[in-house]
């Protein structure tokens, strides 16, 4: 019998339950996850009972769920960095990270690291973009008051330039 195809450890199930390895370690040390150790620093989780705890948490999901507990019952939420969601947005991490700090984005903090969950981001790129006001037009053509002014301006400035001036302040 293959240990690796019937036998899982912290690392292994935390992938595919979407966890941290920390959270699968204190699972097994308070009794909550049945497993055993291989050594006196390794633990083994048994594929069966990883199949067990599933179907018996896919059966509470569908029956309403067990309001109480507060071991997760699936996988845990899917959480992007800046960075990744940067990359997603094609924009600058710096940039999320202003929306972050500005409270616009909801994330939360690890620490001094923000992290953002996957379904918020979905949640704001479901909601329309809302177009910027509208800027006043300038008219097309200036108002008279500036229109008479300006070329006896120029015609002003091209002669002083003509007479070696610098056009600049020239009276």
């Amino acid at each position: 019998m293959s240990a690796t195809g019937t036998l899982l450890t912290p690392a292994m199930l935390a992938r595919r339950w979407g966890i941290s390895s920390g959270a699968v370690y204190n699972m097994l040390n308070a009794g909550t996850l049945p497993g055993f150790r291989a050594g006196e620093r390794d633990w083994r989780i048994r594929i069966a009972d990883v199949e067990a705890r599933e179907a018996a948490d896919r059966a509470a999901t569908d029956e309403g769920g067990d309001e109480g507990s507060d071991e997760p019952t699936g996988p845990a939420p899917v959480l992007l960095t800046p960075t990744t969601l940067a990359e997603r947005w094609g924009v600058s991490s710096t940039h999320i990270c202003t929306l972050l700090n500005a409270g616009r984005l909801p994330a939360f903090r690890v620490g001094h690291l923000w992290r953002i969950r996957l379904a918020d981001v979905e949640a704001w790129e479901a909601v329309p973009a809302v177009p910027p006001p509208p800027r006043e037009r300038l008219p097309a053509t200036p108002p008279e008051s500036v229109t008479g002014a300006l070329p006896d301006a120029l015609a002003e400035h091209r002669r002083a330039l003509r007479m070696g001036g610098s056009g600049v302040g020239a009276a």
